[in-house]
């Protein structure tokens, strides 16, 4: 295995593994109609153009052209970066050498692959301009989308650079990028020749433990990217036909988050794919029994995966919760011909309000206000969709309303100022202690295996931790909104069975004996207010047995979750 990622033979490995994708995988989405040696897409607003070795310049409006992009973390605020103050200095020219080392490899290796513009948020994006930022955060999807190449530095500071080595070299075998923790065993070759062959400790490679792939933004930005080359720690090809790496250990099955969202990227390709053939209509947009049921099933749990792994990464300014998923949030959206709010996309909306912060229940949230409580992005904690009931469950509630006000007029999928929904669904409340026991209870156990609550459990046994929600309580007068039902024929007690016995085994059976599981919110009145019907969400419910449950209809009441 090559540890020395900027030697000439790890660039000619990189160069190749772009120049076949592109010549010869179909469905990675190639940058342009043309080959990879001539002139190829539509520019950003702004790239930087590589002039020589130490020569740059901020331009606009050039002529199409081949592009990459640098997704890194910053790990501090960026000292050379493009304001409005600045803007006029950069398109005059700088130097490479006043880049952070991060950004001066990733300018070096454009160049090293024969590329002219490279596009970095920092220099590219004004820095200080709200109305900036807007308008490059539409673009953001076709930015990745049309790039020859993301390269993507594994560090967790602009500083640390990705193209020196940080394993020791062996003495023997000095610029081979060749590293020393080698062993080696005598052989005979074929022509009689004693020759060695050399070895080291197996060191499977786990691209989740790499520090920019804890951070929000650059979930997206893998996601959405057709080719990805990673260097961390060994440099990494990933684009949606394959994966592989200069070396080591190829099977990366072990490393479960980077698994998903390699599914998620193939996932939202194919259903890009075959957008053009969707609709979106009717209840839960797909009638019950069919194939597009299915379909759709696996097309939202797309999303509600995205979700999941995006809440698992770390975010440096809270506010930009929902700007960092903004531009996968479009490409959903339109690949799902559906609405997006707050968060949540409009057709599949019921199910989309049953995300659990399993396993806590008290809750951390932002200082400051970002989102209404009914959406994911109001807390500050990772979350789960691993309870939902299936496309086909019964709508016990109807959206009445939907409000939501995003900063931007012309672009819905970014920061909201304000929110809210309207439900007209069955209520029920009991004993305020009863009602919190069972919900402590259903925060207690993770769902099925290969959920992510099980993921987390496995990784961090002690966040798991039974009884960690002894001291919540629900608040006085709070209530459990019914949203779905799962039918159930029979009490399996009754029947010695798990109670489910068809569907014609439920028509036969009167509405006081239907059982059903229930899914649904908890919510708490805003103080003051709870007599007008304004509540906040505080948890979500699922797989609650209840006898009769259909009678609970006679109970709806229209509520307001702000």
């Amino acid at each position: 295995m090559n540890i020395d990622p900027g030697s000439s033979i790890s660039i000619e490995i990189a160069n190749k593994w772009v120049v076949d994708c592109i010549e010869n995988h179909k469905d990675c989405r190639p940058p342009s109609k043309t080959t990879a040696t001539q002139e190829g897409t539509i520019l950003p607003t702004r790239v930087i153009r590589i002039l020589n070795n130490d020569d740059l310049r901020l331009v606009s409006g050039a002529s199409p052209g081949r592009y990459t992009i640098l997704s890194y973390c910053w790990g501090r605020p960026q000292e050379f970066a493009t304001t409005i103050d600045t803007i006029k200095s950069s398109r005059a020219g700088f130097k490479t050498h006043q880049l952070p080392k991060t950004l001066r490899d990733a300018v070096e290796l454009t160049r090293s692959l024969g590329v002219e513009y490279l596009w970095i948020d920092a220099l590219c994006i004004i820095q200080d301009s709200p109305d900036d930022k807007e308008i490059e955060l539409q673009e953001m999807p076709s930015y990745y989308r049309n790039a020859y190449l993301t390269i993507c530095a594994g560090g967790s500071s602009c500083d640390d650079g990705f193209l020196t080595t940080k394993s020791a070299h062996c003495d023997d075998h000095l610029g081979m990028g060749i590293p020393r923790d080698l062993l080696n065993i005598p052989y005979f070759a074929p022509n009689g020749e004693i020759d060695d062959i050399f070895f080291r400790e197996e060191n499977p490679y786990s691209l989740s433990d790499e520090p920019v792939s804890k951070r929000a933004w650059t979930f997206q930005e893998r996601i959405l990217s057709p080719r990805v080359l990673t260097y961390g720690g060994r440099m990494l090809w990933q684009c949606t036909t394959t994966q592989k790496s200069a070396g080591g250990v190829q099977d990366r099955s072990f490393d479960t988050r980077s698994t998903s969202g390699r599914e998620i990227k193939l996932g939202l390709a194919e259903m890009q794919k075959h957008s053009a053939q969707m609709t979106v209509k009717g209840k839960n947009n797909v009638k019950t029994g069919t194939k597009s049921q299915l379909k759709a099933a696996r097309d939202y749990s797309l999303w509600y995966n995205a979700v999941e792994e995006f809440c698992e990464r770390d975010i440096t300014f809270p506010q930009d919760k929902l700007p960092a998923i903004a531009a996968l949030a479009k490409e959903f959206a339109s690949a799902l011909k559906d609405e997006y709010v707050a968060g949540l996309l409009k057709a599949d909306f019921l199910r989309g309000l049953l995300w659990s912060t399993w396993p806590n229940l008290d809750v951390q949230k932002p200082n400051k206000w970002r989102a209404p409580t009914w959406s994911w992005a109001s807390v500050e904690c990772s979350i789960t969709y691993s309870r939902l009931p299936p496309l086909s469950a019964t709508e016990l509630a109807k959206i009445t309303k939907i409000e939501y006000t995003p900063t931007s007029g012309s672009f819905p999928y970014g920061e909201v100022t304000a929110g809210a929904v309207e439900i007209q669904a069955p209520v029920f409340s009991f004993d305020l202690e009863v009602m919190t026991d069972t919900l402590r209870k259903q925060y207690m156990m993770p769902a099925p295996q290969d959920s992510m609550e099980w993921r987390k459990l496995m990784l961090n046994p002690a966040k798991g931790g039974l009884g960690s929600n002894e001291d919540w309580k629900l608040k006085v007068d709070s209530i459990f909104l019914i949203l779905l039902a799962e039918p159930i024929s029979t009490d399996p007690d009754e029947d010695g069975g798990n109670g489910e016995n068809g569907d014609d085994d439920v028509d036969e059976i009167s509405d006081d004996e239907k059982i059903g599981l229930l899914h649904g919110l908890v919510l708490t009145p805003i103080e003051g207010e709870g007599e007008d019907g304004t509540y906040e969400r505080v948890s979500s419910f699922s797989n609650l047995r209840v006898k009769g449950y259909l009678n609970l209809r006679k109970q709806e009441k229209t509520v307001r979750i702000v």
